[in-house]
């Protein structure tokens, strides 16, 4: 079961936020927070793996939410296509909701649908070897990557475009929803590390 968290802004986009988690069995709810204020002590009652937010918070909460929630995944639903620069630089997932059409909503849909992603995270919290969810390219590309992090070699040994390298490495990223290589690699060895103490 993936759980939930969200701020009640009254707005419509976060009645469409309830009823769209109350509906699916997979969700479940913890926490319905009144305000940004709440949330600290909310995250930190509940252990959840997805906060969704209809306003970008401020620059407090969004230190508290790095520092002291990292496994925390952030879904910032925002209306603006100029939104998109500051959830990106703190590793929130954006999803652009267009005037109040439900094209947003339908994003999110497969987004939190997509079995890759609810998979990366059973396993985050099970402290799997995230490279399960690779195919046997992707495996050998990010194998590669941890010896010698040099893409650009790594398309001459392969004798394969960067571009291509570069789409393995962002379909890896996607699937193990990790947001940057290192990330990755890091749950890697977190993995390796557990198993051969």
């Amino acid at each position: 079961m993936i759980s939930i968290g969200y701020v009640n802004d009254e707005s419509a986009l976060s009645k469409l936020i309830k009823d769209f988690f109350s509906e699916r069995k997979e969700f479940k709810i913890l926490f319905e927070a009144n305000s940004e204020k709440e949330l600290p002590s909310l995250l930190m009652n509940n252990k959840i793996d997805f906060l969704v937010l209809t306003q970008m918070p401020g620059g407090h909460t969004t230190e508290i939410l790095r520092n002291d929630f990292p496994d925390v995944k952030v879904i910032y639903l925002g209306f603006s296509k100029h939104d998109i620069q500051l959830p990106y630089q703190e590793g929130f997932y954006y999803f652009f909701l267009p005037g109040e059409d439900q094209q947003g909503i339908e994003n999110l849909r497969w987004f939190l649908g997509n079995k890759d992603i609810l998979k990366s995270h059973v396993l985050n919290k099970n402290g799997s070897d995230p490279r399960k969810l690779l195919s046997r390219t992707e495996r050998e590309i990010i194998e590669k990557l941890r010896l010698n992090n040099d893409r650009k070699k790594l398309s001459d040994q392969l004798h394969r475009e960067l571009d291509t390298i570069n789409k393995h490495v962002t379909n890896s990223l996607r699937k193990t929803s990790c947001h940057k290589l290192e990330e990755l690699l890091d749950r890697i060895e977190a993995f390796e590390t557990k198993s051969n103490p």
